[in-house]
C-alpha cells in the first residue's frame, strides 16, 4: 500500500447524502489530473495536450480510493509505490514527490507550471469553489509532519494569474542532446547540458536532421517558449539544426572527463613536452616590452 492522503471538500452542502456523486467524481479526477501534470514536470515531459498519459506518468498519478469519511466529504486516497529508474527521488516515489510539490504549489511555496495551475483551477471551477463550496483541502501526513493546504477563491485566483500570464517567445538557439523523437507527431525531447528537458516541435522536412542529431550534442535554433512563472525554457519550435563545434563535443563527451596520466596523454599525442619557453610566447598577443623581456630572461 502506498502513502495515504485525504482531500476534503468543504462547505455546507459537502455532506454525505447532500453532495452530488458527480462532484465527488470531479474532485477525484481533478486531484489525479493535477498529480499527473506535476509528475510530468518532474520527469521533464510536460503534459500540454489531450490524449492518454504515458505509462510513467499514469502509474505515478494512479491514486486509489481507500475510503470515504463521514461529515464533510473526505475521500481517503493511496499513492502508488512507483519510482522511476535513473531519477534521483531519494526514498520517495514519483507520486509522493509530485504530491509534495503540488502542495507547495497550492501553498505558494513553489512556482506553478501553467498546466499544473490549469488543472487545479479547472477543478475549483468545476466544483464551484466560492459559490457551491467553500474550498477543497489537501491533508497529508508523512515523516516530516502533517500538511494541510487549501484551494479556496484566493488560491484559485493566484493560480489563475499564472495561466493568464502570456508565454514569452524568442528566436534563439539552444544547445543540448535529443534523447527521443516521434517522427509521426513531429515532436522530440531535448535535454540541455544542465539537465533541463524541453519539448521540440519540428516540420517534416527537418526529420533527417533530427534523426542524425539523435543522441549527440547539437545546436537547435528556433522559437523558444519560456514558462511565465519560472522564466525557464519549456519548448522550442525548431527552424534549424546545427552540429556542435568539435571543442564542445569533446567537453560533452564522457571520455573528456576520464582521468588520464600525463604519460598516457603524451603517448596518445594529445600533449607533447615544451622544448623551449619561447614556444609559449604568442607574438602580438600583448602590447609592451615586458612580455618580450620576460621570455628573453627565461631563454637565458
Amino acid at each position: 500500500m502506498g502513502r495515504r492522503f485525504r482531500v476534503e471538500l468543504k462547505g455546507d452542502e459537502a455532506r454525505l447524502g447532500q453532495v452530488p456523486a458527480g462532484d465527488v467524481a470531479r474532485l477525484l479526477l481533478g486531484v489525479e489530473r493535477a498529480l499527473a501534470r506535476q509528475s510530468a514536470q518532474i520527469v521533464g515531459r510536460p503534459l500540454t495536450g489531450v490524449g492518454r498519459w504515458e505509462a510513467v506518468i499514469a502509474n505515478a498519478a494512479h491514486v486509489r480510493l481507500a475510503g470515504l469519511e463521514e461529515g464533510s466529504i473526505v475521500p481517503v486516497l493511496d499513492l502508488p509505490d512507483f519510482g522511476v529508474d535513473g531519477l534521483a527521488l531519494q526514498a520517495e516515489t514519483l507520486g509522493e514527490t509530485a504530491l509534495n510539490q503540488l502542495l507547495d504549489v497550492v501553498a505558494g511555496l513553489r512556482p506553478a507550471a501553467p498546466e499544473v495551475a490549469a488543472a487545479l483551477v479547472g477543478t475549483a471551477d468545476e466544483l464551484g469553489v466560492g459559490s457551491r463550496y467553500e474550498s477543497f483541502v489537501f491533508d497529508y501526513s508523512n515523516g516530516g509532519g502533517r500538511r494541510r493546504v487549501i484551494v479556496d477563491p484566493p488560491a484559485r485566483d493566484r493560480l489563475r494569474a499564472v495561466i493568464d500570464r502570456p508565454t514569452e517567445r524568442r528566436q534563439e538557439a539552444v544547445r543540448g542532446t535529443l534523447v527521443e523523437a516521434d517522427f509521426e507527431k513531429s515532436t522530440a525531447r531535448l535535454r540541455t547540458p544542465t539537465g533541463q528537458a524541453l519539448t521540440v516541435s519540428f516540420q517534416p522536412e527537418l526529420s533527417d536532421a533530427i534523426e542524425e542529431a539523435l543522441r549527440r550534442p547539437a545546436e537547435f535554433a528556433g522559437e523558444v517558449a519560456y514558462d511565465p512563472a519560472t522564466a525557464a525554457a519549456t519548448s522550442i519550435s525548431l527552424r534549424e539544426v546545427h552540429s556542435q563545434p568539435k571543442l564542445w563535443q569533446a567537453v560533452e563527451s564522457e571520455d573528456f572527463w576520464q582521468p588520464q596520466s600525463l604519460a598516457a596523454l603524451q603517448q596518445s599525442g594529445a600533449v607533447r613536452p615544451v622544448e623551449s619557453a619561447s614556444e609559449l610566447h604568442v607574438q602580438g598577443s600583448q602590447d609592451g616590452d615586458d612580455v618580450d623581456a620576460f621570455f628573453a630572461a627565461l631563454a637565458e
